[in-house]
Order: C-alpha cells, then sequence, then structure tokens
C-alpha cells in the first residue's frame, strides 16, 4: 500500500475590499473492503471581482456536489459488482474512473452551481479534482485552476492540468510567449469554468491519468492565487527548499508568500508527498 504525507493550507485575499475567501476545497480519504484507500483532492475557485458575485457560494456548490456524485457512483459499483483494484483489473477501473465517474461528477457539479446561484447574479468557479487509488491518479478540471506532477526520478515538475484562459490560447496562436507580461495580462479570462450553462459540454471538461506515482513523487494542485505569477521551476524551488529541510508544513505557506508578490488573491493549495 501505498503512503503519503498531506499537506493543505487555504487563506483569503489581503485586498481589503476582498470581503471572504472566494475558495473552498476538500481532502478526503476512505477505505475499501480490499483495504485499499481511496483520496480525493478537489479545489474550486469561486468568480468574483468586479460584475461578479457569489463566487464563495459557487465555489462551495461545486464541492459539495462533485464529492456526493463521486462516493454515489463508487458506493453504487462497489454494491452492484465490486471493483477490481488488483494490478490485472485497475487497468479496467482506470478507465471507469477517466471516462465515467470523473466527467459525471463534474456534470452534477456544474447543475449544481447553475441551479443554486442567483439567476440574477454572473457567477462561476473553476474545478481541479484528483483522485488517487493506491499508487494510480486521475485528473480533472474545467477552468484555470493549476495542478502538478513532480517527478522524483527525473526532479521535473510538470503542469498537468489544462489552463482554459484566453491566455492560453492567446499563446497556441502565436501572439505571445507563455508567463510573458501579455500573457499575465489576460491570465485571469476564463475560457470556460462551472455554472455557466446548464450544461457542460463534453469537451470542456478535461480527464487524464497521472503517471504512476512513486516514492518521492509530489501532487501539488490549488487555485491560481497560490502560483502567483511563479513558474514551474520557481515553485519547485520553494516546495523541495522547504521539504528538503524537513519543514513540510511550512512549504505552501512560503510558497504563498511568494506568490503574492505578484497577486493578492485567495489562496488555496493541497500537497500530496509519496512517502
Amino acid at each position: 500500500m501505498t503512503n503519503f504525507q498531506v499537506s493543505m493550507l487555504s487563506v483569503k485575499s489581503t485586498e481589503t475590499s476582498h470581503k471572504v475567501n472566494e475558495d473552498h476545497f476538500l481532502y478526503e480519504e476512505y477505505s475499501f473492503c480490499e483495504g485499499k484507500k481511496l483520496r480525493l483532492i478537489v479545489i474550486c475557485d469561486g468568480m468574483g471581482g468586479v460584475g461578479m458575485a457569489e463566487g464563495d457560494q459557487a465555489s462551495l456548490f461545486a464541492v459539495q456536489a462533485f464529492s456526493e456524485s463521486i462516493h454515489r457512483q463508487l458506493l453504487q459499483a462497489v454494491m452492484r459488482d465490486g471493483l477490481d483494484f488488483s494490478e490485472e483489473g485497475f487497468e479496467t477501473t482506470a478507465v471507469w474512473l477517466e471516462t465515467e465517474v470523473m466527467p459525471q461528477a463534474a456534470k452534477e457539479a456544474n447543475q449544481a452551481v447553475y441551479e443554486k446561484t442567483s439567476p440574477l447574479a454572473e457567477s462561476g468557479t473553476t474545478l481541479t479534482a484528483i483522485l488517487v487509488i493506491d499508487h494510480y491518479a486521475v485528473l480533472l478540471n474545467v477552468g484555470d485552476s493549476p495542478a502538478y506532477f513532480y517527478d522524483a526520478k527525473s526532479g521535473e515538475l510538470i503542469l498537468v492540468s489544462q489552463l482554459q484562459t484566453l491566455a492560453e490560447l492567446e499563446v497556441q496562436e502565436g501572439r505571445y510567449e507563455k508567463y510573458s507580461e501579455a500573457y499575465y495580462d489576460s491570465s485571469h479570462i476564463l475560457s470556460h469554468c462551472l455554472g455557466e450553462y446548464d450544461i457542460i459540454e463534453k469537451n470542456v471538461i478535461y480527464v487524464r491519468r497521472l503517471p504512476v506515482l512513486c516514492s518521492g513523487d509530489m501532487i501539488l494542485a490549488g487555485s491560481d492565487g497560490a502560483f502567483g505569477r511563479m513558474g514551474e521551476q520557481k515553485i519547485l524551488a520553494t516546495i523541495k527548499r522547504n521539504i528538503d529541510n524537513g519543514r513540510e508544513r511550512f512549504a505552501l505557506k512560503r510558497l504563498f508568500l511568494q506568490a503574492r508578490r505578484d497577486k493578492k488573491d485567495d489562496q488555496t493549495a493541497v500537497l500530496l508527498c509519496v512517502q
């Protein structure tokens, strides 16, 4: 059985005009009869600011609906047929999680945000979720809340989520370089989010399986405010400096302090380290 160490942190923006933390997150663990433990990370960044409202409610509704859907689908499967988490059978289970369970949960989260937020208030939220079973992990995201995977063998931190922003679209069109000043001018404008429409299109929901988890690997996910304008190398240096010095519980706090030099936004992150 794979063991993990988890760190979590969420803080409100330091801007005096920012009344509440519009991020919501969840980390939970539960076990199956076979002794396999499932871990679920969900992070939602509610959309606030000028012209927006109820961002904190939108993110809360999304976290609740996504988690409830995952629980219900897994419980139904266990009661009906059982789930095969053996090395031989996990491929079938992983495909099911990728193609059915996670996307369905995202659809239900979208519906909850659309129905529960006020029709008179423009609102929405991002969604980034990671489902971990033993040394396997599946990621889903809508919006721009980033998720990273650290490969201990290569020593590289890789962005594994899809940043659904105007900036990313314009980089693909060749208008400017990623992480340039022009990039950051448009990086806050989302191309997709939950709650904008009553039905979310299938191609909006990004799902992928992460590399097999090995000792020393890390999964890091958070709202965009947790990372500010830091690229992968700077994020990794900040995290590793604290972990290597035995200060794991300070890693996210130091990351947030670095990020606030560029962006005074709500900050939420979960760091999962493979032991």
